[in-house]
């Protein structure tokens, strides 16, 4: 086969396609809960608490371009409470954050890291999962096609107090970056249930947030948005 300039190869065979996690408790730790870069795969009735970061980050490995793009995740009945606190100070903000986060951001070992506009996974379901007190989005979808947003519930999104001092996301966007007024505000404090950039397709469901700055936000490279 015919090879060109970054093109990208990988044998999902071998990368832990189709692992599941299902009925798990996660608890008090320092980095984050799973970190899931494993194609058709499946996170289900899992509980995570006081997670430093984020309790479930779906991303593949940008820097050393290991391992495969997820693709067909299915993440259901999960709750999250009080996780990402950790990832959010006044000396350093570590870009996994939301509780529930699904984002390929790491593009590069500057701080603060860059956010990429590349839409590189697919077919992400979120579905029915419950998020408590998140330091700012209960959910963040990134660089995604296809995505299922369904009966989840967020309570107390921007919980943190002082976060909004420290999530301005807009300091993540290249300086070429080319955003609406209301794209930057939405960055500027990311306290909404759901936060989505960089993505095409989303139908959104049934979904529900208590407190914050709305249900969803909507930054840069939001294309094909159903809400129901």
């Amino acid at each position: 086969m015919a090879l060109k300039p970054y093109d990208f190869v990988s044998c999902p065979d071998f990368g832990g396609g189709g692992a599941v996690v299902e009925d798990c408790h996660f608890h008090d730790g320092h980095v984050r809960g799973i970190l899931l870069k494993s194609s058709d795969s499946v996170v289900a009735r899992c509980r995570f608490e006081r997670i430093a970061r984020s309790g479930l980050v779906v991303a593949p490995e940008i820097y050393w371009l290991e391992g495969p793009f997820p693709r067909n995740i299915r993440v259901e009945g999960n709750t999250f409470i009080d996780c990402g606190h950790g990832a959010v100070g006044k000396a350093e903000k570590h870009w996994e954050f939301a509780p529930l986060q699904v984002v390929s951001a790491f593009t590069s070992r500057l701080f603060p890291p860059l956010f990429s506009g590349a839409v590189n996974m697919h077919g992400i379901r979120c579905i029915g999962n419950r998020i408590v007190r998140a330091p700012g989005p209960g959910i963040f979808i990134m660089n995604t096609a296809d995505v299922a947003l369904e009966g989840n519930r967020v309570i107390g999104p921007g919980s943190l107090p002082g976060a909004s001092a420290v999530l301005d996301l807009n300091r993540n966007l290249p300086a070429t970056a080319n955003l609406t007024a209301s794209e930057r505000e939405v960055l500027r404090d990311p306290a909404y249930g759901i936060l989505l950039m960089s993505v095409k397709g989303v139908r959104a469901a049934g979904n529900q947030v208590e407190g914050g700055r709305g249900l969803i936000g909507k930054g840069k490279g939001v294309e094909g948005l159903d809400i129901r």
